[in-house]
């Protein structure tokens, strides 16, 4: 809350009225009418006898609260999707900057808004928005990589050398590397694991195995991903060809979103140019975007509760995306499929999402 509203809010929980205040604190009933519609402010002389008066300290009265909470945040990042899918992207990152601005030293809040950001830049932004905002999501990265919490300075700065690399800063992305902190030698999961064993809380110990789980094979089939592309960089194809299925099965096995397994065919199938292969596998890989992953109803992992951002398909706001690059002439990636009539008739029969 402003100034204004603190002093409105307080005055009325005091039980004064307006003329009352103005008489104790030796100023007319007008200043403070004026104090609580935000047009002036109270002189900095009267702040600690302003204070005195509402029962409150100067940190409350000038609303220097630093911190959000994490569920604060969360509420918050959720409003911020909801504004994009509502009123566009551009209004939500006017409405994260106003919030940034109100905690400006809250790391977590940055650190989450840029994270949110970005995810909504590849959902929601227009063609002539595409380069307006990863300038500013740069910066609240690098805002939220001063954090003294090592988590969230940790997880900014990989961001950062994401990014680095992508823009071909290599210099710039290992120096910010080496300031990362080498992984600790104990496993503070598995421990917590072993230590719900032993007090025989086999819930919490499942959960806690099924949290790892989900996480660990996240990492495995993002690091098959990019085996293969090394792979195909290295025009060892038969190689490729060997890691992508290991990929796809290691997909179903885990009981990942039916979409990841079909990714690995398709990049490999774009890579050869081969049409034939890449109409066949969108044919699965469009429809399969629709269908909600909900992992809880995995027996590995049914101890775990969905996510709230997670309950909505986001497939569904991603499939749009996806269809308008394949449509574009200007991905120059696509033009060996664009051309063909088996491509152009399947884009046809998604015409009503695209």
């Amino acid at each position: 809350m402003q100034i204004n509203e603190v002093i409105h809010k307080l005055r009325t929980k005091q039980g004064l009225t307006q003329e009352q205040m103005a008489n104790y604190l030796g100023v007319s009933a007008p200043a403070v009418n004026k104090w609580e519609r935000g047009v002036t402010y109270p002189d900095i002389t009267i702040l600690p006898s302003l204070a005195r008066l509402l029962d409150t300290d100067l940190n409350t009265l000038l609303s220097f609260q630093d911190e959000l909470t994490t569920k604060e945040i969360n509420v918050f990042t959720e409003e911020l999707v909801s504004l994009a899918k509502e009123k566009g992207i551009r209004t939500a990152f006017e409405r994260a900057k106003k919030k940034i601005l109100e905690y400006p030293n809250c790391h977590e809040l940055i650190l989450n808004v840029a994270l949110t950001l970005e995810g909504l830049q590849s959902m929601f932004s227009l063609p002539n928005e595409a380069d307006l905002l990863p300038a500013e999501i740069e910066g609240f990265y690098e805002r939220a990589a001063q954090s003294e919490i090592p988590k969230i300075s940790s997880t900014a700065k990989s961001m950062l050398i994401s990014k680095y690399m992508n823009q071909k800063e290599y210099v710039k992305a290992k120096t910010l590397l080496d300031t990362l902190p080498d992984p600790i030698s104990t496993d503070k999961k598995r421990l917590e694991t072993k230590l719900f064993m032993c007090l025989e809380n086999y819930e919490e110990a499942a959960k806690s195995i099924e949290q790892r789980l989900l996480v660990e094979t996240n990492d495995i089939y993002s690091d098959l991903i990019r085996l293969m592309e090394i792979a195909l960089k290295q025009n060892r194809v038969n190689d490729a060809k060997y890691i992508a299925e290991v990929t796809k099965r290691f997909s179903q096995l885990f009981d990942q979103w039916e979409y990841n397994s079909y990714v690995p065919e398709f990049e490999l199938a774009m890579t050869m140019k081969d049409a034939s292969a890449c109409v066949l596998v969108l044919k699965k890989l469009l429809p399969a975007l629709l269908v909600k992953w909900d992992y809880t109803k995995s027996i590995l992992y049914q101890h775990l509760e969905q996510k709230e951002e997670k309950k909505e398909n986001l497939g569904t706001l991603i499939l749009p995306k996806i269809l308008e690059e394949l449509k574009d002439p200007d991905h120059l990636e696509y033009a060996f499929l664009q051309n063909t009539k088996e491509f152009q008739t399947l884009l046809a029969s998604y015409d009503s999402l695209g």
